[in-house]
């Protein structure tokens, strides 16, 4: 059995390497692997130019898809804090041990609500 993964197809992301390893998970480009991720994300939306963000999970907690979907977000979060732009993940998908793909919902970050998170986390007048 395989440790359980997140497959999050990505776009609007610019770089000149074909992989970026951050540790803990790895951003590279689709290519010729499309058609196989047409497949595994169910969607006929997957381009060669699109990226892929993958991530294992060694530890979840017990649900089918533990906090998978979470740190999905949290991930979308602090790419956009590290480079603001218009990044997206366009399909999101976590592979569980057995190998069944169970795609989730697409998480987009609204400007307004990044607006407010930065409001908050730089308010002069906050005493914390």
């Amino acid at each position: 059995m395989q440790d359980p993964s997140a497959l999050i197809l990505a776009r609007n992301i610019q770089s000149r390497a074909d992989r970026l390893d951050f540790g803990e998970f790895t951003i590279s480009r689709v290519e010729l692997r499309f058609e196989e991720l047409r497949t595994r994300l169910k969607s006929a939306d997957v381009n060669q130019s699109d990226w892929l963000l993958e991530k294992t999970y060694k530890d979840r907690p017990g649900s089918a898809t533990g906090g998978i979907p979470e740190d999905i977000e949290d991930i979308l979060l602090l790419l956009r804090i590290y480079k603001p732009g218009e990044l997206a993940f366009v399909r999101q998908a976590v592979v569980q041990p057995d190998g069944q793909t169970n795609v989730l919902l697409p998480y987009r970050l609204i400007k307004e609500e990044r607006r407010a998170f930065f409001a908050r986390m730089y308010d002069p007048t906050d005493e914390d």
